[in-house]
């Protein structure tokens, strides 16, 4: 049988439980939020794909040209975060924030429209967040598909999920010791009425009670019961010892003279 204290066991399986369920609500946040940003950084991007495919013109040879580039610095700036590409049969655009740097397009078929979204290399060893779509051009521009990426740099996604993370951190501490100590109010409450059956059954061995009483909470109640029970049993056992003072006796002497007459 284990032995020890009843209110540390449920101390620590209620610290184990807060504990545990912290961690992966600490955990989950984070990734419905990274999942949140992602999907804004994504919405973001489609706003920038249409100022790029708007501004796509054809040249004096023919070719493709982007006559108006998007507002944002970012794409005029060497590796300066969000960059574009186009590709036709022929023909390669690449923001100038790409440099000297190419997007490595996977290889997948690409329906008219379909947006498809990557996690690809991007210079100095980043990462891209991507999203391609594959356009058909309109008759002015010669009528041809051609393929348009935007990206960005993931690293500012998970920089926005790290600082909300440390944000989250504090408060997350604070819930837990809220949770640990209203657990511990919980234990003591909960087990206060144990302490009223064993101040009881003092006052009964004292000779203040007869019983214990059944006035406690449900789960009590049986065990209160059985402690009356028991007593309840005792006195009878005690009255009819009191009236048969020498039953039990003669109960021996019958036993013990049998014995005797088994060994002969």
């Amino acid at each position: 049988m284990k032995t020890g204290s009843l209110r540390l066991r449920l101390f620590a399986a209620s610290a184990l439980s807060v504990s545990v369920a912290l961690m992966l609500a600490f955990w989950g946040l984070g990734l419905l939020f990274a999942s949140h940003v992602e999907r804004r950084a994504i919405d973001s991007l489609a706003v920038q794909f249409d100022q790029i495919l708007a501004g796509v013109e054809r040249d004096d040879t023919g070719g493709l040209r982007i006559g108006s580039v998007p507002a944002d610095a970012r794409f005029t700036r060497p590796f300066g975060g969000l960059y574009w590409q186009i590709e036709t049969d022929t023909q390669q655009l690449r923001s100038r924030s790409l440099w000297d740097f190419a997007l490595d397009l996977p290889a997948d078929h690409l329906a008219d429209g379909a947006v498809h979204v990557h996690d690809l290399p991007g210079p100095g060893d980043s990462t891209l967040l991507v999203m391609e779509r594959k356009v058909q051009l309109a008759a002015r521009l010669g009528g041809s598909a051609i393929r348009v990426a935007v990206a960005m740099d993931a690293s500012e996604l998970e920089e926005s999920t790290e600082d909300f993370r440390k944000d989250l951190l504090p408060f997350t501490l604070v819930l837990a010791l809220f949770l640990v100590l209203a657990g511990v109010a919980q234990i003591f409450v909960g087990l206060r009425p144990l302490n009223s059956v064993g101040q009881r059954v003092a006052s009964i061995r004292a000779g203040d009670s007869l019983r214990v009483g059944d006035d406690f909470p449900t789960e009590i109640r049986p065990l209160a019961r059985e402690v009356d029970a028991l007593l309840d049993q005792r006195e009878k056992d005690i009255e009819q010892a009191r009236h048969n003072p020498d039953g039990q006796m003669s109960a021996s002497g019958s036993s013990s003279n049998k014995k005797k007459g088994g060994k002969k």
